[in-house]
């Protein structure tokens, strides 16, 4: 009895081994054809999907700054075109240190992307953009910034680990004050006066006569509200969006240098990514520029008048040449920005 159980699970067996050796070669083609399976490579490993990828964006303005119309377009661009799978996340208002420490922080891996001043530490070429009376108009600007600027200065950026992606112009710089209006440049004698911690920017205002403090942006409005400063200066754009018409008197247009700050990305980090998506992040930055220039062409006389109504005397200067004359040699002296790059751009 015993024998004849032995055989009949022997039989047994036989049939199942031989039936699901006839369902795998049904259902397994084997190597030759695992080549065509969603989700295999050529050798049968895994192909890996596109991976997502996270920029963060930091800058010392306000939601209301050219900074943020810049940083928005430019992340609406880059979300779009890479189907979301590029996330841009902007940090505003120095949430993650000042311009300084966003540049070391960016060099440190700690942010991807950035976009303000303070530069002339790495690269002091940077001065260029912001010589006084050197560049007669946007039109004029611009192109010297989109031509032979951007290629030399994008040189040295790169020198220093991070990549040029493009600039973004906030307008015609004014100097506001709590004192009195400012018709010629004698006025400014004795006043104090801050300034960004950029060294052309301290050699042109003691070169109109005023003692220079230097704070920054973030700092700013509560440095002039405690009369750590008397005055600044700063294009009608930041002015408002940083609120200096509730502690500043007067403004008047001395359109003394066009701010201008630069674009910048860890250069390592864009290297990592894909060809495509390097391409990808270079236009949409480039296409965010274009806008925020369009943009700020349109609102930079509104808000002057913005300033007007809010209770601030705006004036223009009654002897400008007085300022220009001071200012005159700082390109040269300052030593910081080749010679033959001022004659290039005053014959632009």
């Amino acid at each position: 009895m015993k024998s004849m159980h032995r055989i009949l699970s022997f039989a047994l067996a036989s049939v199942m081994a031989l039936s699901l050796t006839a369902c795998k070669s049904q259902s397994d083609p084997g190597p030759a054809a695992s080549s065509n399976k969603p989700g295999s490579s050529s050798s049968g490993a895994p192909v890996t999907p596109a991976q997502s990828v996270k920029i963060r964006f930091g800058h010392s303005g306000t939601e209301d700054h050219q900074y943020q119309v810049f940083a928005s377009k430019f992340k609406e661009i880059v979300e779009a075109e890479s189907e979301g799978r590029i996330a841009v996340e902007i940090f505003p208002n120095a949430v993650l240190g000042n311009d300084r420490e966003m540049i070391e922080g960016m060099l440190m891996g700690q942010q991807e992307m950035f976009v303000g001043s303070s530069t002339t530490s790495w690269v002091p070429e940077t001065a260029v953009t912001d010589m006084p009376f050197l560049y007669r108009d946007y039109d004029h600007a611009y192109r010297c910034y989109d031509g032979f600027l951007f290629d030399e200065l994008g040189k040295r950026f790169e020198d220093n680990g991070m990549t040029l992606l493009g600039y973004v112009a906030i307008g015609w710089r004014n100097i506001s004050n709590n004192v009195k209006p400012i018709n010629s440049v004698d006025d400014l004698k004795g006043m104090k006066i801050r300034v960004p911690d950029m060294e052309v920017y301290s050699a042109t205002f003691q070169a109109m006569g005023a003692t220079t403090v230097t704070v920054s942006l973030n700092e700013l409005y509560m440095a002039l509200q405690q009369s750590v400063a008397d005055g600044q200066d700063n294009p009608a754009s930041t002015f408002w969006a940083q609120s200096f018409q509730e502690v500043q008197d007067y403004v008047t247009l001395t359109h003394h240098m066009l701010g201008t700050n630069f674009v910048l990305m860890n250069s390592d980090w864009l290297n990592s990514l894909s060809e495509e998506d390097q391409v990808l992040i270079k236009a949409a930055a480039k296409q965010a520029q274009d806008y925020q220039r369009e943009y700020l062409s349109e609102v930079e006389g509104e808000l002057v008048e913005n300033i007007r109504q809010a209770g601030v005397q705006v004036n223009e200067p009654d002897d400008i040449d007085s300022f220009r004359q001071a200012c005159a040699d700082v390109p040269e002296t300052l030593g910081t920005v080749p010679v033959e790059w001022i004659e290039q751009i005053r014959n632009m």
